[in-house]
């Protein structure tokens, strides 16, 4: 039973083919992208251990970076959304809805929402292009509620900008693929991100080696 797990010395499984929820050596990875590194085991047999998955809910915009206190400025404005407009005024009730709204529009880059306690209703602008920071604190004003306990401004940018403006990125080792008549010059490969399961959008950018003796025409698949 699971409580009987920490007295554990040695586990055997009759079927490795369907793990999703826990790992087994540094190289595994969580079959259900929705885990994260949770409990881990010491144990005689595996000798790496057994590491449990702990499940995380996914939320609304919980791929983006925010900053509190932070105005973004002089973006090209898609949209301004209130708790009043007959579209998507659902982004209007938080930080993470407007960024979540953000988020599923390809042209969105950035959010910036107001909650100032002072203002009539709160607002969720979508930005499309490099914005300007102003950081907005501390007069009483500035803040989400009169006892100056939230941030009025919190802004942010979600992952299509994350991987520009922060530089995110994984890099991994040069493959060697081979392409001839016999394959139709078809190859492919597979990229895993380890046991250490980063959460939020993953793009890769497959990248030919430099070779000025060869001239390719390449086209990469997804």
């Amino acid at each position: 039973s699971p409580g009987d797990l920490p007295r554990l010395s040695i586990l055997e499984y009759e079927d490795q083919t369907h793990q999703l929820n826990n790992i087994l050596q540094p190289s595994g990875f969580f079959g259900d992208v929705c885990c994260s590194i949770g409990n881990h085991l010491d144990l005689i047999a595996p000798a790496e251990g057994l590491t449990l998955c702990d499940m995380v809910v996914d939320r609304p915009g919980g791929n983006s970076v925010y900053e509190p206190f932070i105005q973004y400025r002089e973006g090209e404005l898609i949209a301004t959304l209130r708790p009043t407009s007959l579209f998507m005024a659902e982004a209007a009730e938080s930080p993470r809805k407007c960024a979540a709204y953000c988020e599923i529009r390809d042209d969105c880059k950035y959010f910036s929402y107001d909650a100032r306690w002072k203002e009539s209703e709160h607002t969720c602008n979508l930005i499309a292009s490099d914005v300007v920071k102003e950081r907005i604190c501390c007069q009483n004003s500035h803040f989400g509620d009169e006892n100056e306990t939230l941030p009025g401004w919190t802004s942010g940018r979600v992952p299509r900008a994350r991987v520009v403006v922060d530089n995110s990125r994984v890099i991994s080792q040069p493959q060697h693929l081979i392409v001839s008549e016999t394959n139709n010059f078809h190859t492919k490969y597979e990229l895993s991100l380890g046991s250490n399961p980063i959460r939020g959008a993953v793009w890769i950018f497959p990248v030919v080696a430099e070779n000025s003796a060869i001239q390719l025409d390449v086209t990469f698949v997804p």
